[in-house]
């Protein structure tokens, strides 16, 4: 029973949050994809190495702000984990073009096995190529993750 009121609480957030991003009229709206590799290990630093196989992210640019819901799926030890959250960013740094560009992120993801992960990232963009890194605390295992990421830019509108 408490789970399903908990459900109903980040239904509603959600709920909200995509009216407030989808009713403001001066937004940018980008789909992107990528790809990524990392190293996850607890305590102990025993580790373990993991592929992001495809991360799907779709959000709203306001000035230097930007709001990314994010889907990904995890392949570690040939055990496949989805996981779905937010990825707010702020552009610290951007040329006169907008063709380059640095942001620094925030990240929150629930996996399907009610794994949470948070953590922060650094993405530098040129043109529609994205190089990153992601460093993410996984609360539950209690491990660390480091990520190096590769995306495209799939629709920008």
């Amino acid at each position: 029973m408490i789970y399903k009121s908990k459900n109903n609480k980040m239904k509603k957030i959600l709920t909200v949050l995509f009216l407030m991003i989808t009713l403001n009229a001066y937004s940018q709206f980008e789909v992107s994809s990528s790809l990524g590799q990392g190293i996850k290990f607890n305590n102990d630093f025993d580790y373990t190495l993991y592929q992001s196989t495809v991360s799907i992210q779709a959000g709203f640019t306001f000035e230097k702000f930007t709001l990314n819901s994010i889907s990904t799926s995890v392949i570690t030890d040939s055990v496949t984990s989805f996981y779905a959250g937010i990825q707010p960013a702020f552009t610290f740094w951007e040329d006169g073009t907008q063709q380059k560009k640095m942001q620094v992120s925030g990240l929150a993801m629930i996996g399907t096995e009610g794994n949470k992960l948070a953590g922060l990232g650094f993405a530098y963009s040129k043109d529609k190529l994205t190089f990153g890194v992601n460093a993410m605390r996984e609360i539950q295992l209690n491990e660390t993750w480091i990520e190096f990421v590769l995306g495209f830019s799939l629709y920008s509108e």
